[in-house]
């Protein structure tokens, strides 16, 4: 069940970065060079794993920070601040996925 709405979130981050996409290269015809498709693939690419990092630590985050791996990160930053990591890494990811494809 959980792939399933990792999946479902994922299809509604690419139709809503392909209409952002369709809409900034009209607006901005003359400034948004065209992406090669490599360069787009690419781009959608990390925009998936930065939804999976939200995803993955919104739902099991518990089981990341009860792993021995984490413990460093956890008192070093506290649980807020583990979390809040990921939260932003993740939505970087995201952020630089469309700056690619916007040029």
């Amino acid at each position: 069940m959980e792939k399933n709405k990792l999946f479902y979130y994922g299809g509604i981050v690419l139709v809503v970065a392909l209409v952002f996409i369709k809409v900034a290269r009209r607006l901005f015809r003359d400034e948004v060079q065209s992406l090669p498709i490599p360069g787009f693939i690419f781009s959608i690419v990390i925009s998936f794993f930065g939804l999976y990092i939200i995803v993955a630590v919104h739902q099991q985050y518990d089981y990341w920070v009860e792993d021995p791996k984490y413990l460093f990160f956890q008192k070093i930053m506290g649980k807020t601040g583990v979390k809040l990591f990921y939260y932003l890494l993740g939505i970087a990811l995201i952020v630089v996925s469309f700056k690619i494809i916007l040029g």
